[in-house]
């Protein structure tokens, strides 16, 4: 990877923050410090869990600043580093990248409402615009990267797969959340990473959000699909054992590598 910073927004529900549901104790220590990585993280509840790595906390809307970011195996998987840090790990590690990482993300919440660009329940959308910021703006952020080695991974979608109206208009409000996303950061050109949701999902009506999904990506150039379908979710139908988060994790850092290179 050539100079510069890789910076990387993670955003969306539960499966891109430290979630699994299954009990495995984590005892593999080869994520443990990276020295290459500032992260600048937000989330919610149970999510914001490892105190070993948490700094302090930053107003408004409660961000938390992880600096450096580390991956420490936990006995409860339900806090476990997952997604996120494995990611982190490998392309600061593994494929030599500077990175950043800005996060903000919460369970259970719907791209119809919470994540709108507007409207009075679009908490979720005004928060990861104010984290970005915030981020930027932190004297703990390395250099910042141009526009071209700045990627959105997004990760959502159960929840507004379990009612009919909000799965229908999946198609129209997710092209839309990207536009606004572009505007108010102010990187119309930013290159996004859209995981899609798995077949496998117990969610009724997943086909109309995997359709919204497919349709957004395949009308926009910068748009990359990341298919979900190979890996086992766990037997919720929402979320991912904690082997297989870490599977995804380390297959999604060489997409984001093939990305960045491009």
């Amino acid at each position: 990877m050539s100079a510069g910073t890789t910076t990387l927004i993670l955003a969306g529900q539960s499966n891109i923050v430290p979630y699994c549901p299954d009990t495995r104790v984590v005892t593999d220590s080869k994520y443990a410090l990276l020295p290459n990585v500032k992260a600048w993280v937000w989330w919610r509840g149970l999510f914001n869990s490892n105190a070993n790595i948490k700094v302090g906390c930053w107003q408004p809307y409660s961000q938390n600043l992880y600096y450096p970011m580390t991956y420490t195996p936990l006995t409860s998987s339900r806090l476990w580093g997952g997604f996120n840090q494995v990611l982190a790990w490998k392309l600061s590690t593994q494929l030599g990248h500077r990175l950043s990482l800005i996060q903000c993300a919460e369970g259970s919440t719907s791209l119809a409402s919470d994540w709108s660009p507007a409207g009075a329940g679009n908490h979720n959308y005004r928060e990861l615009i104010n984290t970005v910021a915030t981020a930027k703006a932190s004297p703990y952020r390395p250099t910042l990267a141009t526009e071209d080695r700045t990627l959105l991974i997004w990760w959502q979608g159960e929840n507004d797969a379990m009612d009919p109206t909000m799965a229908a208009n999946y198609g129209t409000n997710l092209p839309a959340f990207f536009s606004a996303v572009r505007s108010d950061l102010g990187l119309p050109n930013l290159q996004i990473l859209l995981m899609r949701l798995n077949s496998g999902s117990s969610t009724a009506h997943y086909a109309d959000v995997q359709a919204g999904q497919d349709s957004t990506a395949g009308a926009d150039a910068k748009i990359t699909l990341f298919n979900t379908d190979p890996y086992a979710m766990s037997p919720d139908g929402l979320h991912y054992p904690s082997t297989v988060s870490e599977t995804v994790a380390l297959d999604a850092a060489n997409v984001v590598d093939s990305l960045m290179a491009a």
